[in-house]
């Protein structure tokens, strides 16, 4: 993922260190899913989120929809951060939802 140089974040920053994923980084991370037939990743979600539904639009290219997908179970402030403060959450789904969010 993108990120600021060390020593424009260190002296000067005004904006977010992580710069988010380009589309096209996007959809090659949510091509990664393995599709469990029993998706543990949203077993272990505070909030039971439809992780594979989200990245399954993030793979297809439908940004707008993933968002969809997201607001049907939570608010997004609500889903993201429980999830990454969660024993029972897998930090490499919180990591990729993070990346995905932005």
């Amino acid at each position: 993922m993108p990120e600021l140089d060390p020593v424009y974040r260190a002296t000067t920053r005004l904006e977010e260190v992580n710069q988010g994923l380009t589309a096209e980084m996007a959809i090659r991370e949510a091509q990664r899913c393995l599709d469990c037939k029993k998706p543990t990743c949203v077993e272990g979600c505070p909030v039971n989120i439809n992780i594979p539904g989200f990245i399954k639009q993030i793979e297809k290219g439908n940004f707008l929809e993933a968002a969809r997908v997201l607001k049907q179970t939570s608010a997004p402030t609500r889903c993201l951060w429980p999830s990454l403060s969660s024993r029972k959450s897998s930090a490499k789904v919180a990591v990729f939802i993070t990346k995905m969010k932005k």
